[in-house]
């Protein structure tokens, strides 16, 4: 190392690979210059190869102007994206940019290898017949547009230094690399052409020790990880510590969490502020799935039609827009009031409309900001200046927020605006957009984007495969070494033939080239610390892993303290140093003589089921978030029915009425109201009720209530006495507001209370010292003696019937006749409704659910009861479902 070191202060440039090796040799090279006691020097020239590339082009376009146009990578996508859509395979892709993708792939590899698309001509493939096409139609494009591609800058670089136009260092170093492509070949020959030393290095191998570790899967293999890096860490060892994952995207929620809970343990503590972490990540996060990015686009893409519930609750909540600090509590509340709503889906028109109504000024003139810039933009134009549009958009909405920032958020946005800066540059390639296709190609743009915020150097480095090689570290860990991961599977390239890449030996183009390459890897790897770990899982899910064939041979880890005794985790710690109380604090506060009481006669009905529900419900007012439905819920289509009988009651008022009207008229009567109040719910609801959705709900409604009108035929005389007819009714000193859907006056003088359902229905419900619905008892139990019969009107599909109890028989077809003296029975239900209402009142709140799991299955509230730790869900099952 001291030699390359010295040629490096000899005035040596360096190429390496890749920036990460670029970074660590110039870290090497400031130690070393420390060390030799040094105070100053100059910068040495250590960059990767491809930024020497662009720095020979910035000099180049100096020296000669007559030089083509450089694509940025994003405008060579954008490019072939629209050369493969004009094209005669363009309707037949489902998916134009991955396609653009890849065939951007195979060109840069035709470049790499100093290939024309000329090549392939004679080649009969259908993928390659149409990539050459494609490859003929991006190469005429840019020749007559004077556009040079980044994949065939190195090859322009190449020829300026043949014709003399670039003056060279006088020695070049190149570090780091295990393949040199045919065009890296030839710029190296053109180094030397032009009078400079050139060398191809391989950083001098420490003497490594090996040794492999197998664990029962990737989570153990993880946490062992962290057990060694606590170890290391405790121990004062200094860094770099290296931890190399070869799936890296896949695996780094894991690592995140479970490093974090092994080397932050009392971050969980004190959650009001970020907390340094000692380890950094290589990979970085895509810049549209970063809260104040997502935002952004969300604005943009909710502007233009109705959206999703869910996506406008994000924003409601999002403290990135004006207003949101001040009002976040009120846009909670919002959000929860659209979801009772009825629609699942909002126009930005609508939710500037409620916003104003349910006291949220700030949201409500923010987008109604927002929605005028878009009103004012033109219909087409081009991606610079949609960019400025864009920009413009996001200042009227207040972006990104009136709070400060912390420090990720702020590079965040500083990242957002370079690439509104990138995406101006589509405008070289791309014609002018309207507002759809701008907005795809800047989500397109965002969601390819890494971004990695910049961070103070830390002692732990976990990275990729390729980012590590040549790297030297204190300590290495290489996880996940499993015979599925390495060596890599071939993945060759869909547009250029098999035979082709196999016989130039390209990436990943057989398996053998790829146990080679994978082979000079594993070399470096396994010497890249004094001592290095390498670990495999046996299995992943069901399947069973074997470790990868090159290190099969190495000697196994003798297990060390800190893998047989890690130390505990910080939650076990915490639960078993808990000193508990046991206390069955199930008894609530009495209720108040002056405090009104909501929810009607579900209270009855939840404190039968559960009381510690009808206690949450009623008296914490505790409940979930609803999740609007598709269309129409059960509940709407039930509400439904219950209007369409009320209309046609009123109009039609008794027996005598309905049998005056024939089949044909009736059907007439009933279409005319189901239509009218289908119109009516359409102007509330227009994003359901679309005409063809409305048509259909008009034939649903109009057959089921005439086919229950042919029941309510075969009844003896009746008159309708009331229709949803509010009334107040006291019980065990509870009073609660009800309402009847239907209460008839039957021939004998009594009244018969009806009550419409479109579900499943039961008349045993009634039964019992807890009833499961109550309702009907209480409307028997308000009106008192004139009350004579109960009844369920089941409407359903498959079948029309009154389902009930009454007090003498003959009532109607369905209703039974009470087993017992009608007025016994009435003492019974008010005993049992006394009961409940009392429970209630004295605050009788224990988690007693009257059908066990069954009353439970439709509760939300399992995780303020926490009935699962009350049956003893031991911990560690709560840990097996963690994990």
């Amino acid at each position: 190392m001291s030699d390359l070191l010295e040629r490096i202060a000899s005035g040596a440039t360096v190429l390496t690979v890749n920036s990460r090796l670029a970074r660590h040799l110039l870290s090497e090279y400031e130690q070393w210059q420390l060390a030799q006691g040094s105070t100053h020097w100059p910068t040495p020239e250590i960059v990767p190869w491809s930024a020497w590339v662009q720095r020979q082009w910035q000099a180049l376009a100096f020296v000669d102007s007559d030089q083509p146009t450089l694509l940025a990578e994003e405008a060579a996508l954008a490019l072939w994206e629209r050369v493969i859509e004009d094209s005669r395979w363009g309707d037949l892709l489902l998916n134009s940019q991955a396609t653009a993708r890849a065939a951007m792939q195979a060109w840069r590899l035709l470049r790499q290898w100093q290939l024309q698309p000329a090549v392939l001509a004679h080649e009969e493939g259908a993928d390659t017949v149409a990539f050459y096409a494609w490859a003929e139609a991006f190469q005429k494009r840019c020749r007559n547009e004077r556009w040079l591609d980044e994949a065939a800058l190195p090859n322009q670089i190449t020829a300026a230094l043949v014709d003399g136009k670039l003056s060279v260092a006088a020695e070049f170093l190149w570090i780091g690399f295990d393949d040199l492509t045919p065009q890296h070949q030839a710029l190296m020959a053109a180094q030397q052409q032009a009078g400079a030393a050139v060398a191809q290095l391989d950083l001098p191998h420490k003497s490594a020790q090996p040794r492999t570790l197998a664990c029962a899967d990737s989570s153990s293999e993880i946490r062992a990880i962290a057990a060694w890096l606590r170890d290391l860490l405790d121990r004062g060892e200094p860094g770099p510590i290296g931890v190399v994952v070869p799936e890296l995207a896949a695996q780094r929620h894991n690592i995140e969490r479970i490093f974090d809970e092994a080397l932050l343990p009392g971050a969980v503590l004190d959650l009001s502020q970020p907390h340094p972490k000692p380890y950094d990540i290589s990979l970085g996060y895509g810049l549209a799935t970063l809260p104040v990015v997502h935002t952004a686009l969300n604005l943009f893409s909710l502007v233009r039609a109705p959206a999703p519930l869910h996506q406008w609750g994000r924003l409601l909540l999002s403290p990135f827009i004006a207003g949101g600090e001040q009002e976040f509590l009120l846009r909670a509340q919002l959000d929860a009031t659209l979801r009772r709503h009825g629609e699942n889906s909002l126009t930005l028109k609508n939710l500037i409309y409620q916003a104003g109504r349910h006291h949220c000024p700030l949201l409500a003139q923010s987008l109604k900001r927002f929605a005028d810039s878009y009103s004012a933009l033109p219909r087409r134009q081009s991606p610079a200046a949609w960019a400025r549009s864009f920009e413009q958009l996001l200042q009227a909405a207040g972006w990104p927020g009136e709070r400060s920032l912390d420090s990720h958020e702020y590079q965040t946005v500083q990242a957002w605006r370079k690439l509104l800066i990138r995406f101006a540059g589509l405008t070289e390639v791309l014609p002018e957009l309207n507002y759809a296709d701008a907005l795809k190609q800047l989500r397109q743009l965002a969601g390819s984007t890494l971004f990695q915020p910049q961070s103070q150097s830390r002692p732990i480095q976990v990275m990729g495969v390729l980012e590590a090689v040549g790297l030297e570290f204190s300590h290495c860990w290489v996880m996940g070494l499993h015979d599925g991961v390495w060596p890599p599977a071939p993945q060759p390239n869909p547009f250029l033939p098999i035979t082709l890449q196999r016989s130039l030996q390209m990436p990943h183009a057989s398996a053998e080239r790829e146990l080679n390459f994978a082979t000079q890897v594993s070399r470096r790897l396994f010497a890249a610390a004094p001592q290095v770990i390498i670990s495999y899982p046996l299995h992943e899910g069901d399947s069973e892993l074997r470790p990868s064939p090159l290190i099969a041979e190495l000697e196994p880890l003798s297990p060390p303290d800190w893998l047989t005794q890690p130390p505990p985790r910080y939650r076990n710690q915490m639960f078993a140093a808990r000193a508990l109380e046991s206390y069955s604090d199930w008894q609530g506060p009495v209720l108040a003589d002056d405090l009104p009481v909501t929810g009607g006669t579900s209270i009855f009905k939840d404190q039968a089921a559960c009381p510690f529900r009808a206690f949450a419900r009623h008296r914490l007012f505790a409940d979930s978030l609803e999740e609007p439905e598709s269309g129409l819920g059960a509940a709407e289509r039930g509400s439904l029915v219950h209007k369409v009988l009320e209309a046609f009651w009123k109009q039609t008022n008794d027996l005598l009425s309905l049998n005056q009207l024939d089949v044909e008229a009736l059907q007439q009567c009933v279409t005319g109201i189901v239509v009218t109040i289908i119109a009516a719910e359409a102007q509330k609801y227009p994003q359901i009720f679309t005409e063809r959705f409305a048509q259909l709900e008009c034939n649903r409604l109009t057959k089921l209530t005439c086919a229950w009108l042919e029941v309510e035929r075969g009844r003896p005389a009746f008159a309708v006495a009331a229709l949803e007819a509010e009334q107040l009714f006291a019980i065990g000193g509870i009073e609660v507001k009800m309402k009847a859907d239907r209460i008839d006056r039957l021939a004998s003088g009594g009244e018969m209370i009806i009550d419409y359902k479109t579900g499943k229905t039961s008349v045993n419900d009634w039964f019992g010292e807890r009833l499961n619905e109550p309702q009907l008892p209480l409307y028997a139990l308000a009106q008192g003696h004139a009350a004579e019969a109960i009844t369920f009107a089941a409407l359903r599909p498959e079948r029309c019937a009154f389902q009930g109890v009454s007090k003498d028989e003959n009532v109607a077809k369905g209703i039974s006749q009470s087993k017992i003296d009608w007025g016994v029975q009435q003492g019974i239900w008010r005993d049992a409704l006394t009961n409940l209402a009392q429970e209630f009142r004295q605050g009788r709140a224990v988690v007693e659910p009257k059908e066990g799991a069954k009353t439970c299955t439709y509760c939300d509230l399992g995780p303020l009861c926490r009935i699962n730790e009350l049956n003893g869900l031991g911990l560690a099952e709560v840990e097996s479902e963690d994990e």
